[in-house]
């Protein structure tokens, strides 16, 4: 699988190519990667985003081409866009990687504030994921200085 990266304003840029065969083979298995962190669906055509995290990243991303390929993906707006666009209008970006596992949600709720991915006609997201308010103020004040704004 190509890793690319792309220059935008967020850190953590890994482009993962749509062009990546989506099959498994053993040797694909053995080559993964295996690292938790958040990711970026987006689509260059809508301009719409998903932001989603996870414990296995390279396997998440495989799995939501998966779905989405086959027609079955749990998210109807993301397939009804695919079924329309196709796999190529979609990028799979690496947000952040080796995140501590017990922040992974906070870090997940704060992407998907930076990118407006609940907003309804600019994101796929339907809800925000469960974290401690003192989870996201820590990321907040990590990522933007001492900010009260949480």
């Amino acid at each position: 699988m190509a890793i690319k990266i792309k220059p935008k304003s967020f850190i953590n840029k890994d482009v993962i190519s749509t062009k990546a065969t989506t099959k498994n083979s053993a040797k694909d298995a053995k080559n993964e990667m295996i690292y938790n962190g958040v990711y970026l669906i987006e689509n260059s055509v809508t301009g719409r985003k998903y932001v989603g995290s996870s414990s296995n990243i390279d396997r998440r991303i495989k799995t939501h081409k998966q779905h989405l390929q086959k027609g079955c993906h749990n998210n109807r707006k993301l397939q009804k866009d695919h079924d329309i666009h196709g796999i190529e209008s979609f990028k799979f970006i690496i947000l952040e990687k080796d995140v501590a596992h017990d922040l992974l949600t906070a870090y997940e709720k704060y992407w998907i504030y930076k990118h407006d991915a609940i907003v309804r006609y600019k994101g796929y997201n339907i809800k925000f994921p469960e974290c401690t308010h003192a989870q996201l103020k820590y990321i907040y004040n990590m990522k933007e200085g001492d900010k009260n704004a949480i």
